[in-house]
């Protein structure tokens, strides 16, 4: 019987050792997130009648943002962004008017991140993660390279 609690003990801490060597503890705002249209807000550029944003990170901190959209002319596009929040570039390759993306942790719950062509910051955004987990804000500003449609809107989530 005294053998059991030493066991434990080396079963609980070999478990955490597992946890700390797989790296930082995840993203809260990993998951699944669906638009709530009412509450977004789009200043200029286009309106989306629906859009789900789906992130994904990887145990050494990749995170994977895949956003499916849907505006107001019933044209749908998925994109993918990926990236580590380390506010270096990273390359996009699904976008004409993106080549690259980086993205800087600020907090727990916020990050900031800023969307290039050629070296040139295209458009600035931010995502904040509401203290109880259930609401993602995210607010975009600049340009559309491709049309040269200026973009600003705030963007309301709600988690699926």
């Amino acid at each position: 019987m005294k053998a059991l609690p030493t066991v434990l003990l080396g079963a609980f801490l070999s478990v955490t050792g597992v946890a700390i060597a797989a790296g930082r503890a995840s993203d809260p705002v990993v998951g699944t997130w669906k638009l709530d249209v009412a509450k977004s807000k789009f200043v200029h550029g286009p309106v989306l009648k629906d859009d789900t944003r789906i992130y994904e990170e990887s145990p050494d901190g990749i995170m994977r943002v895949t956003l499916k959209m849907l505006d107001s002319d019933g044209r749908e596009t998925t994109l993918t962004r990926i990236f580590k929040e380390d506010g270096k570039d990273y390359p996009v390759n699904d976008s004409p008017g993106v080549d690259s993306i980086s993205e800087t942790r600020v907090n727990a719950n916020v990050a900031e991140y800023a969307e290039k062509k050629a070296g040139k910051t295209t458009l600035t955004g931010r995502r904040v993660l509401s203290q109880d987990g259930k609401m993602l804000t995210v607010t975009e500003k600049g340009t559309d390279e491709t049309t040269g449609t200026e973009i600003e809107h705030t963007l309301v989530y709600e988690r699926a």
